[in-house]
């Protein structure tokens, strides 16, 4: 099973993209799938969870086998009756529990849903597996069932909405062009004055030009208009957010009050983090080390900060200076204690998307297509890891579903598959592009 995971080029489909091979060679007590989806706008996992519940299912079930797991649970929003409604029959055939998470950003991080199922909590520094549980998206779960049957990764299920006509959930063929997915659905239409932030609002990247490729970890295409709110947030220069924390944060400590990891006991204090700024953005002792416990979810600087700073991007930068100076993140081995004020903390979804002016957009997704394409970028990198050592040749025939990157011996890494058949028109150091 491991083999066949390894070989179909499985990760983790939620966003981080570790590869899942190395994700089940562990021993836990609970897997649970994660169909929470709690980024607003997104219907990707509520679609799969729909139409292909029998293959989440399956690939949750093999996940059991292989940890060893006592129990399995399916944890899906409350507010999704119509998907619920059809589950539990499924579900009670084979022995899964259903497990209803309230409908809360960030609702569907890992850590929050460990909690909720199981009552455990994860140490800051350390992983889902020291807690005795795993953890899989359920696009996931779809994708290892599918490779135990010898049918690699090529195509990602992502959401496409935000200011169009109409939202839509599509299968699209990993490598194809961000703007070739938006020509086919909306013929014609002219994408000027617009963004589009991949994964999610609150989490994902603000993207101005459309020639991306689609990857395994592509979770959603959101349009949004240049001077939309989470587009003016997200593009300021690290430079201007320093200036503005070193001048207005006020010391309110509404960041830390609001941050989820620190309701969760990880002593997360995102007002230390912007004291910091005012000595200069550096590292020095202990709050900064809890700047890599920041799951990087976003509540403190696009929803809780009152003067509009940004404490995330705050937490990063502090990362990415102890990376630099190979400053370890070390398991922090306490007893931790859920914050008695946690229940109300929690931010409904709703709240989040009126605070960002999303409601304009917050749309049922009832439109699927599976798309095609005529050529494709495939990255050799899609994954957390070394990228995948090319093994196919400029000219060279390739079929769908053809392995054309492979894990080198000892690496962390994800096997990469041709998404359509065709004759590789170039490869350079960082990806294949394929015609059809």
């Amino acid at each position: 099973m491991i083999d066949r995971i390894r070989n179909g080029g499985v990760v983790g489909a939620g966003g981080a993209g570790f590869p899942t091979h190395i994700k089940l060679d562990n021993k836990v007590d609970t897997v649970i799938a994660n169909g929470v989806e709690c980024e607003p706008l997104l219907a990707n996992d509520k679609y799969l969870m729909t139409h292909h519940a029998r293959d989440i299912i399956e690939g949750l079930l093999l996940a059991q086998q292989q940890t060893g797991a006592d129990r399995a649970v399916l944890a899906i929003k409350e507010k999704y009756t119509a998907v619920e409604d059809k589950l539990e029959v499924i579900l009670q055939e084979v022995g899964v529990d259903l497990f209803l998470m309230p409908d809360y950003y960030p609702a569907g991080d890992e850590l929050e849903i460990i909690y909720e199922v199981t009552n455990r909590i994860v140490p800051a520094g350390g992983i889902p597996v020291q807690a005795g549980v795993l953890v899989q998206n359920v696009e996931t779960l779809f994708n290892s069932a599918r490779a135990v049957n010898d049918e690699p990764v090529t195509h990602r299920f992502l959401t496409v909405n935000g200011a169009v006509e109409e939202g839509a959930v599509v299968r699209a063929p990993i490598g194809i062009s961000c703007r070739e997915v938006l020509n086919q659905l909306y013929p014609g239409k002219s994408f000027d004055g617009l963004t589009v932030t991949t994964g999610g609002v609150m989490m994902g990247a603000i993207h101005r030009d459309f020639d991306f490729p689609v990857t395994k970890t592509t979770g959603a295409l959101l349009l949004l208009p240049e001077h939309h709110t989470v587009v003016l947030q997200k593009s300021r220069r690290i430079r201007n957010v320093v200036q503005q924390a070193m001048a207005y944060c006020t010391q309110c400590t509404k960041c830390s009050d609001a941050c989820p990891r620190d309701m969760l006991g990880h002593t997360v204090k995102p007002h230390l983090s912007m004291r910091r700024v005012a000595s200069g953005l550096n590292y020095e002792g202990q709050p900064s080390i809890n700047a890599y416990a920041c799951s990087e979810c976003g509540i403190c600087d696009l929803y809780a900060c009152p003067m509009g700073l940004y404490p995330r991007r705050v937490n990063r930068e502090l990362k990415e200076i102890m990376r630099g100076q190979d400053v370890p993140f070390e398991i922090q081995q306490k007893e931790y204690r859920v914050h008695p004020l946690r229940e109300s903390a929690k931010i409904p979804s709703y709240n989040l998307k009126k605070k960002l002016q999303l409601l304009d957009y917050d749309r049922e997704v009832t439109r699927f297509e599976d798309l095609k394409a005529k050529e494709v970028t495939i990255p050799l990198k899609q994954h957390i890891g070394a990228a995948a050592k090319c093994v196919v040749k400029a000219g060279q025939k390739v079929e769908k579903g053809e392995r054309i990157g492979e894990i080198r011996e000892n690496e962390i890494g994800s096997t990469i598959h041709a998404s359509i058949s065709g004759r590789v028109k170039e490869i350079t150091g960082a990806a294949v592009r394929i015609v059809a």
